[in-house]
């Protein structure tokens, strides 16, 4: 049934030949998408512009941290509970929206991470491989072990979205995402996890992942965070022996 107090943002960028059937899964689950075209060179626009949606354009491309923010600054006025986020290239399913709702029933105030921990078989073990790294240190900087650090498709609940869009960086690609985690964690509300499916399409398009750029970003970001409270040893105890909070389905 659609929930008039959810909100799906999509950030999407040259996603014409997804777009379409991501938003169309969405609109049976809620009203409320929103779409950040972030500087499309393609009919991405073109193929949604005639569905009951807020499109929002960037006019040129800035980066999935900005459109995330652009989308984010328009939803925290919308009479909601909660914003989801996942990609426009398939690679998230909408059909497990109903289940960050009830999620978010268990964990109410918390970001629910959409955890690709079921089928990993279909995962790139190179990135496989990169995106445990990076839960290991981004759990080690938030000071407790968050799974699937890497995936977009989150819940975010609304009443904490204005101190997240305020402090937010105006630069890179990918460290906001990052970054959101180990501060909510920080304000005691570490965030949850919903086992889902890695999905993987053979006719995916490339990723945006720039390896070297952004990971240097991510790098520096959790240096620093772990660094300023002096290795977060307390952080490093909980990563290695307290088990995340997953939400059964």
């Amino acid at each position: 049934m659609p929930h008039s107090r959810l909100a799906v943002l999509i950030p999407a960028f040259n996603e014409e030949k997804t777009i379409r059937s991501v938003v169309d899964a969405c609109l049976q689950f809620t009203s409320n998408v929103i779409v950040v075209d972030d500087g499309s060179t393609d009919n991405t626009v073109k193929e949604i512009q005639n569905l009951p949606i807020k499109i929002l354009r960037n006019a040129q491309n800035r980066g999935k941290d900005i459109s995330l923010i652009r989308g984010f600054s328009y939803a925290k006025d919308l009479d909601i509970d909660a914003v989801i986020t996942l990609d426009a290239d398939t690679q998230h399913n909408p059909n497990d929206i109903p289940h960050f709702i009830q999620a978010m029933q268990q964990y109410p105030n918390r970001i629910i991470i959409g955890a690709r921990i079921i089928d990993t078989k279909n995962a790139p073990r190179i990135r496989l491989f990169a995106n445990r790294a990076a839960d290991f240190f981004i759990s080690w900087a938030a000071g407790g072990r968050i799974l699937d650090t890497q995936s977009g498709f989150r819940l975010y609940p609304c009443n904490i979205l204005p101190t997240f869009i305020s402090a937010a960086s105006q630069r890179g690609q990918f460290v906001f995402e990052s970054k959101v985690l180990i501060d909510a964690s920080r304000k005691g509300t570490t965030p949850a996890s919903l086992a889902i499916a890695s999905c993987y399409p053979d006719d995916a398009r490339a990723s945006y992942f720039r390896p070297i750029v952004d990971t240097s970003k991510i790098v520096a970001l959790i240096a620093w965070k772990i660094t300023s409270r002096g290795l977060c040893l307390k952080g490093l105890y909980n990563t290695l022996f307290q088990p995340p909070t997953i939400y059964e389905n």
